[in-house]
Parts: C-alpha cells; structure tokens; sequence
C-alpha cells in the first residue's frame, strides 16, 4: 500500500471513529460533514457496513465485486510462504480467507489462509492479528482449530495458515440436521471443553458466537476466531473505539462495552449467549436502538411464553425449569453473579443431561426429589411407596442438602484455585518450554527457579495449588533438559501431594509419573527409582483412574522401560490398553506419547514398515495440532525420517533430517536430547547413501555435545558410541570400530548391568571387528556369548537374534567351519525372511552364505545364489549401496574361483569400476581388492 492509500484509510478509520460515538440515525449528516470527498464517504461507508454486519470471517460468501482496493480477490493463484493459495471461500470486514495448498512438504496439505484486509490493516488491525497467531499457536485442542504458521507477504500484508475444516456454522448445521435438543447440547458441551482448554492455556476468546463454531459431518465442533482473544494475565483495559467495533453486541458481555481487562466471565457470558441462540432460536436480547448497544438483561424462557410468545421448538417444556436457569445464570449482567468458570456451567449441563440436580439452583427438597424422579421414573411406582420414602428419609435429605451445600462451595472455592494458578503461570509457560526460534535466548533455569522460589513464598500454605504449580515447572524444565532441577520440582510436588490427597492418590501418582521421567534422564540416571515410581503409579490410577489421560501417561511411561530392558511384547500390551483409553478421550495430547512409543518399539525391533504407519500418524496429528515447524512436530518428523532411512530410502530420509536439524538449531539455543537425535538419524541416513565423511562428521559431534548435556556417563552416549563403531566398521576401520564398541559396551554395562542387550550387541560387533582384524579365532567365543545373550532376551525367533546369528557363521566361515557356517546361515536367512519378507538383511545373508557352499566345493549353487542375492539387493537399495557391493564381491569371489565360468571378467571389470566410485566404503574397498587379487590395479590397492 502506497502512503497515499494508507493515509486515506487512516483518515477513514478516524472519520469512523467519530461515527460509531453517534447514534445511527445521525451518522449519515455527520458524515457528509466530516467527508465532502465522495470517494473518502464511500470508503468510510463501506467501514460501517463492515461494522454493521458483525460477522465472523466465514460467515458470509465473498462479495468480489464489492473489493475494490482493498479487497483480495486478486490473490487467487499467488504464493503466500509454503502455500498456494486456490480460492477465496470467506470475507469479512478485518479478514478474507483462502483454500490454500501447500506446495513443500508436506506437500498438497489443505489450509484456510486469513490474509487481513488493508482496511483493517490501517484501522490498528494489524495488531490484534499478531495477537491472533501468537495466541493461536499456544492454543492445541481437537475443538480449537490449530494454527500451521503465519507470516507477512511482501506488501506487508500478515497472513495466517490454519487447519482447514470442512463444516458449516453450528446453528446452520443444526437446523440441517433437524438437531434435537440432546444433540445441541451435546455440542456445546464440545465447545465447553475447548474453551475451558483455552482458559486453562490463560487464553480468553471474547467473541463466541455462531458464525465462530463450525461442526463437521461427523458432529465435532471447531472453534475459530481468536482476533479479539486475549490473555487472561493482562490487565490493561481495552477502551478503544477500534477495540469496541470489534465485538458483537449480540454476544458480548456487558463489561466489554466498558473496557474491562480480559476475564473467563467474558466467555462465561459469551458460552451463555451462544447456548441461548443454540437453544431458543436467536440471539438474547443485545441489539437495543441505543448508541452503545450494550445489553441489557435478555428475557427468560418463562418470560417470552407469558409475554405471549410460542415456542420454535417442539421440546418447549424440557426449556423451562433447569435449562432456562443455566443459561440465565451464564448470561447474568454482572460477572459475579456467573458461573465461576466455562466447567462450572459444563458441569451444570451434563447433570441436566443426567437429570440430576444442577449447581445453579438451591438444593430445596421439592427440587431434589422432581430430578430423583425424573431419573427414576419408572422405579417411583406408587405414591404410597414414595411418601414412605419421605417420611424415612427426611434427615437423609437435609443430609444430602447440606452435602450438596459444601460441594457446591468446594466446586467454587476449586474454580478460585484454578482461576489462581492460571493467573500465577501467565507469561511464565510460553517463555520457558522453547518452541520457536524466538524463545531460545531466555535463560530458563534461572527463570524456573525464580518462579519456584516465587511460587513457595506466595503460595505458602496453599499447598494443593502448590504442587500443581511445582508440576507444572517440572515439566517445563524437563522439557528445556533441565533435569536436575525437573527432578528436584516434581519431587517436592510429590511430596507436597501425598501430604494432602494421600499416598495412594491419583494426584500423588499424576508426581510419580512426572518423577518417573525425569530421574531416568539425571546424570547419573536412576532407573531402578523410576522403575518403582512408575510402576506404583499404575498400579494406583488403574484403580483410582482407570479410564484418564494420567493412566495412559504412566502406561506409555512402563512401556518406555520395558521397551529399554527389551520386553517387546509386554511393552506393546501396555500401549495396546493406553490406545484403548485414548479411543474413549479423543487422543488428547497424551496420546500422541503412545504413538511415538509404538513407533519406536517397531522400529527398534526391525519393523522399520510397521513403525512407519503409528509415526506417519503421529507426524500428522502433530502438524495439524501444533504446526509443521514446531519442536515436537519435528521431532515426529525425525522418528519417522529414521524409518524411511531403515526402510530402504536414506536419500529420502536424510532430506527430511536435514531440513528439521536446520529449524531445531533456530529454536534450540544450545544441544538437547531432540538435536542430538536429529544428529543421529542423520548420520544413519548419509552412511547408508554412501556419504560416509559426513556421517562420520556428525558421529563425532553427537558424542562431543552428548558429553557436554549429560556428562561421562548416559544413554544417549552409549548408543552414540555403538553407532560410531558400526560406521567405522562400514568405512573399513576396524580397529577404531573395535574401541568404539568396546566403549558402547562399558557405558551400557554401568548403566544397566552386565546382561543388558546393548552389551551383549556392543560385545557381539566388537567380535565382528575382530574378525575383520584377522582375529577371528578371538572373536568366535564372544559371538557366541552374544548370541546366547540375545536368545534369552529377545527370543530365538528375533530380528536381533537372526543378525548376530548370521555374523556366528561368517566368523565361522573365517575359521574354515564351513559347514557349522552354512548351517548358521541357513537358519539365519529363515529367520530373517520369516521376520521381514521383503526386507534385504535375508539376501545379505544370502550373499556370504554362497561363499561358505564355495568352501564346500559346491561352486554352481554358490553362483547362483551370490548372483540372486546382488540382484535383490541392488533391487531394494540400489547398485551404490555397500550391501550391494559386498555381495558384488562375493559373486566376483565365485565365479572367478571357476576358470571356465565366462562371466567372471565381466564381473571383474564390474568391480574395478565401483573401485573407482566416489564415496564408496572402506569396507566395500577392502573387500573388492581383496577378491580381485594380483590383478587388481596397483592404484586401487591402497588404503581408504
């Protein structure tokens, strides 16, 4: 926008100011007064319109012949970031939207783009749009819908990519449907939830109405619309002209029209005045003729039935009584007089849909005793009995009464502490817990701690709330790889918990689980105390939560230590009963955990295929929850990268990595447990493309950065130097291998003792090392302690099992068994096959195994099945993997053992040529030249 244009909607913008002060009977006179250019009273007028129609942005079709300059029908086609945009399919006075698509990965994912208007742009909008996104991305609900990303375009226009959802606006798709009254509020118990979810997040909606819940065919609701959101910790008050055109009289709450700061009362009023026009037909009463158009009390059902009105809807009767009293209550003029919270008002409904006493109403008998009856109808079956019931039961009741009294009051007196807790936490959880590149630069220990300490002085004897807050910090430091400090919060927070609610108390197990995580990941790490905490902590919520998201939290936390000891099959149970629970939820974030776990489980097992489908659905479902760039979209992503590079396809693995190492070191300011994965997966994906220089530059970086996040000894360091070992071995540098895995080996030992799998891996490759040294008479028995090993952990049916087995006979063949070396590898390639049919580690096998029938003189089979074997293999992972040139050389080693086989010079040549191939392994190398011999040249006999 050129400063001429943007001057004249500045001047626009001010005209309309004066204009919305006016009455609307003597605007147009003030009007032709203050605006004698008909071009600037054009453009003020159509502002008004804009204003009048108080709608959302999807509420009403595009009008393109009505854009003009500051329309956006000419942004059909163009790019905006990552997306395309298709067509425009909502318009608004502050916004249009687009059907968008994205054209990088992941590519042909659908969006609604909001571009914002440049007459909203130069009426002060451009602010609350930016509120808008930095809202919405803090915001990850199934309700709520999540926010990819948002950028400015090069006119400086801000735009914003949301989920696209494919429904229509909630009273619409009820007067469709012909929604009976169960089903309305079915769904507005949906859009209570999310918004209960937004306030727990300290984010307030202000401008709930119709045009802003869209339903699905399915029946869910999304929530949209955050322009005017704000959060619940500031307290400035919003007196703005510009601020007060952006409500909707119908649905606003009175204290909006005065400028209050944000408060939940407003969306208590807001979800009131929805429930209102979901239930009676129209919107309360808020269009008033006056110039404020403040609302004023709207009329209750009983009041418009006796004022002469009939009913719309054929359920009139179940509107008086306790629905006509919720909805009065969310919808009363002064806030205290509210529910407390969204919940409060949730709870209020469900009991009307359990005809049970609702909250809002004094527990009299009479009322008791209707709602008793009205649940249990067909059990009252005589007067006789029921009057004998009152007679006998008349303490009982003024006992229940009194009982409902002190449940009402701790109900009111749990909303205070919530209210409490979210107000203390605001600001505090989107600074510490990094996930954009901006948050990297604030020192977060030193902010938890000073939140700890803050919290313990403030909070001093409210110890409930104390624990939730010292919960909460725990998590956030966990998740900056402050452990130390996680352990040390989520410890006193247990204690805190047990002290109140019991040690075997579903808020006492919520710490344990919180503690479970973190102690594993200290340095040193305390597996056998988090072992214990967790295991507790199921046995507790299985029966005191059994269908929560705390128990699926501590289930995938077991499973994860299963997982870690190599009980598989136990650990899949477990997650098989956590995705159960998670059906009955609605996968709420928790279960995005069970995912990632049953991915990684797959994956670690050799079910690379497998482990794709939970991780590719997890990777979505974190798009769409949290935005394709986010650090736990990212993380996703690696998981799932990782299999496709162990599936067969590391080109197309180490792209992926590549691009999310590159975001995660914009948002990280320093190495964590995510980048370090990242690090690794990477490398595994370059060595397996053959780029082995770089992997092996990566390899030693991982393990310089894991020292320095975890110190001498931990996990990650351990597999870091298993991994080190392996691309040593793949680049022909075996006795770097052979310290490396010996390494590996020490560092899994101390942490997990002796007969852990990771040692008895480590110890199996070293013996391979050996091997390779010409040490193989060294290395047969520690095969064959490996193999053992892994039989009793995995079962000799494994994966696991079938690989070690396979390098048993290859340091067999080494010695001369050749027949104790086929019959090992006939047993090996039947495992393998029988574990992964289409996998390559069989046709490997097969490779080696034609060179032990060659030991045995039996020179034609062992031709055909080396020349099977470099086929499939080269099929499956192409003609430059180093599989496929190992089993090239073993076919070389075969049919030139034969003088008469005709092939062999062809075959020979072929290997000269990979020789001379760039990238190609030090292990492939020595394994080439050595099968080619005295006639290999002199040049290519060399070293890497």
């Amino acid at each position: 926008m050129d400063a001429r244009r943007k001057a004249a909607w500045r001047e626009a913008d001010r005209i309309l100011d004066q204009l919305l002060d006016l009455a609307p009977e003597r605007r147009a006179a003030a009007l032709a007064a203050a605006a004698p250019d008909p071009a600037m009273r054009a453009l003020v007028e159509r502002l008004l319109a804009a204003h009048a129609s108080a709608t959302g942005p999807l509420e009403r079709a595009p009008d393109l012949a009505a854009a003009g300059p500051a329309g956006a029908a000419t942004l059909v086609g163009r790019r905006l970031g990552r997306w395309r945009l298709l067509e425009q399919i909502g318009c608004g006075g502050m916004a249009a939207v687009y059907r968008a698509s994205s054209e990088e990965a992941p590519a042909g994912q659908l969006a609604a783009i909001k571009v914002l208007t440049l007459g909203a742009l130069a009426a002060g909008g451009h602010e609350r749009f930016l509120r808008e996104q930095q809202l919405l991305a803090r915001l990850r609900h199934p309700g709520i819908v999540p926010l990819y990303e948002g950028g400015v375009g090069e006119d400086g226009t801000p735009w914003l990519a949301m989920a696209l959802v494919d429904g229509e606006r909630i009273d619409a798709w009820c007067r469709r449907r012909g929604a009976d009254l169960d089903l309305r509020i079915g769904l507005l118990l949906q859009i209570a939830g999310a918004l209960a979810y937004a306030h727990r997040t300290l984010v307030i909606h202000r401008d709930i109405k119709p045009s802003n819940v869209l339903v699905d065919e399915h029946g869910h609701v999304r929530l949209l619309d955050f322009g005017i959101a704000r959060l619940a910790d500031e307290l400035e008050p919003e007196r703005t002209a510009t601020a007060l055109r952006a409500l909707t009289p119908q649905y606003a709450a009175p204290e909006q029209f005065e400028g209050a700061a944000p408060g939940t009362a407003m969306d208590v009023y807001g979800f009131g005045a929805l429930a209102y026009c979901m239930l009676a037909g129209q919107p309360p009463h808020g269009a008033t003729g006056r110039d404020d158009d403040r609302p004023v009390p709207p009329p209750s059902r009983a009041a418009r039935e006796d004022a002469g009105g009939h009913a719309r809807w054929q359920w009139t009767r179940r509107l008086r009584g306790d629905l006509d009293t919720i909805v009065m209550t969310a919808l009363a003029l002064r806030p205290e007089d509210r529910y407390a919270s969204i919940e409060a008002m949730a709870e209020d409904l469900q009991r009307w849909r359990q005809r049970r006493p609702i909250r809002a109403r004094a527990p009299s008998l009479g009322y008791r005793l209707h709602r008793y009856v009205a649940r249990n109808r067909w059990g009252v079956a005589a007067s006789v009995a029921l009057a004998t019931a009152l007679l006998a039961g008349a303490a009982g009741t003024l006992w229940q009464a009194e009982r409902a009294r002190q449940e009402a009051l701790r109900a009111r007196a749990a909303a205070e502490e919530s209210q409490a807790q979210l107000i203390y936490l605001g600001g505090v959880l989107e600074a510490l817990a990094p996930s954009t590149e901006e948050a990297r630069e604030q020192d977060r220990h030193q902010l938890i701690a000073a939140s700890a300490r803050r919290a313990r002085r403030d909070l001093a004897g409210r110890e409930a709330l104390l624990a939730a807050v010292e919960l909460t910090l725990a998590q956030v430091a966990e998740r900056a790889g402050d452990y130390a400090q996680a352990a040390e919060l989520a410890g006193a927070a247990l204690a805190r918990r047990e002290a109140r609610f019991g040690a075997h108390s579903a808020e006492a197990a919520e710490a344990m689980v919180v503690l479970a995580s973190v102690v594993e990941q200290t340095d040193p790490p305390d597996r056998a105390r988090a072992q214990a905490l967790a295991t507790r902590a199921l046995d507790i919520l299985r029966r005191a939560a059994p269908r929560s998201v705390v128990l699926v939290e501590a289930l995938t936390r077991r499973a994860v230590q299963l997982g870690d000891d190599d009980r598989h099959a136990d650990a899949m149970t477990l997650l098989g009963q956590a995705q159960g629970i998670c059906t009955h939820l609605h996968q709420p974030p928790a279960c995005e955990q069970v995912l990632l776990t049953e991915g990684s489980l797959a994956s670690r097992q050799g079910l690379h295929r497998q482990a794709e489908a939970p991780l590719q659905a997890l990777w979505t479902l974190r798009s769409e929850r949290y935005g394709p760039a986010e650090a736990r979209t990212l993380f996703a992503a690696n998981l799932l990268a990782q299999s496709h590079s162990r599936a067969g396809e590391p080109q197309r693995a180490a792209a992926l990595l590549e691009r999310i190492h590159a975001q995660q070191q914009r948002i990280y300011a320093s190495p964590t447990r995510e980048t370090l994965a990242t690090l690794q997966n990477l490398a595994e994906a370059l060595a397996t493309a053959g780029q082995l220089d770089r992997a092996l530059e990566l390899r030693l970086r991982h393990l310089r950065e894991g020292h320095a996040l975890f110190g001498e000894r931990h996990a990650e360091l351990a597999v870091g130097y298993g991994n080190l070992g392996s691309l040593y071995f793949a680049m022909g540098r075996y006795q770097e291998a052979a310290d490396a895995y010996l390494r590996g080996r020490d560092q899994y030992a101390q942490l997990y003792g002796p007969a852990h799998a990771g040692v008895r891996i480590c110890e199996g490759n070293h013996a391979d090392a050996l091997r390779e040294l010409g040490r193989a008479g060294e290395a047969l028995p520690l095969q064959a302690r490996s193999l053992a090993g892994l039989g009793e952990l995995f079962g000799t049916d494994s994966a696991r099992y079938a690989t070690r087995l396979g390098n048993l006979a290859r340091t067999e063949a080494a010695l001369g068994r050749a027949a104790a070396a086929l019959r090992h590898y006939d047993q090996a390639i039947a495992l393998s096959r029988a574990r992964s049919p289409d996998g390559h580690e069989a046709w490997v096998l097969e490779a080696y195994r034609s060179l032990a029938l060659l030991q045995l003189e039996r020179v034609a089979e062992a031709r055909a099945g080396a020349a099977r074997a470099l086929h499939e293999i080269e099929a499956r992972l192409g003609p430059t993997h180093r599989y496929s040139g190992e089993a090239l050389a073993a076919l070389v080693a075969v049919a030139c053992a034969s003088p008469a086989d005709a092939g062999c010079a062809t075959l020979r040549a072929r290997a000269e040529q990979a020789l001379l191939r760039p990238g190609l392994a030090g292990g492939v190398r020595h394994k080439l030249v050595a099968t080619l011999g005295a006639a290999a040249p002199q040049a290519l006999a060399g070293g890497d």
